[in-house]
């Protein structure tokens, strides 16, 4: 391998050249090609759409019947979209009791007339829920206030009851004290009245003695 090596190095350049050919190999433009692929590749997905929309059929409304029944109020409606029969309940001529299915319809405009009119219906539910939650609110708010309002004013009646009866109590205890107040100065009074009367006697006493002396 290394005297293969050496080999080819100790050629010369024009040694080399008469080896070794180079030729020029013109290219295609790619442009063209990635073009015509382009196209082709279009044509058979637009091929694959076009099979596809001729087997797949695709509903372009969704119908949602409508079934008339009798005793509604009488009125003629024009409609000026097409609309389908899908059955007939009752022939000319039959009896009819209200409440009886007349005639099923369908259309498009029907079909979103009734989805408005079952949106406008939950909407109202919703609406009542929702006034009635907040009617039981405010009603539990008021109920609690007013629990709260009658256990202050029977705290506050509590409290009045125990005021008055301390006040009576001291009341009486000074009703009490003044008639033993009333009732010792009652009683010094009394001995003040006695102790004068001894007094009075003992000064006779002592001049009726002084006046048997003399």
């Amino acid at each position: 391998m290394a005297v293969e090596r050496r080999y080819w190095e100790d050629m010369e350049p024009h040694q080399l050249e008469d080896i070794f050919q180079e030729d020029d190999v013109p290219l295609r433009p790619l442009g063209k090609r990635i073009t015509r692929l382009l196209i082709w590749g279009g044509l058979v997905i637009l091929s694959v759409f076009v099979v596809l929309a001729s087997t797949v059929r695709i509903p372009r409304y969704v119908h949602l019947p409508v079934r008339l029944e009798g005793g509604g109020p009488e009125q003629r409606i024009s409609y000026p979209e097409p609309i389908t029969l899908h059955a007939q309940w009752v022939a000319l001529g039959d009896t009819v009791q209200a409440g009886d299915p007349l005639l099923t319809l369908s259309s498009p405009q029907l079909t979103e007339r009734v989805f408005q009119f079952r949106t406008a219906e939950t909407n109202w539910a919703r609406f009542q829920e929702e006034g009635y939650r907040l009617y039981r609110q405010q009603l539990s708010d008021l109920v609690q206030q007013q629990t709260r309002s009658r256990v202050e004013v029977a705290a506050t009646q509590r409290d009045l009851r125990t005021y008055r009866q301390v006040s009576d109590s001291a009341a009486q205890a000074l009703g009490d004290q003044s008639r033993a107040m009333s009732r010792i100065a009652q009683r010094n009074q009394v001995l003040n009245d006695q102790e004068v009367i001894a007094d009075v006697i003992l000064d006779e006493a002592l001049l009726r003695a002084a006046n048997q002396r003399a």
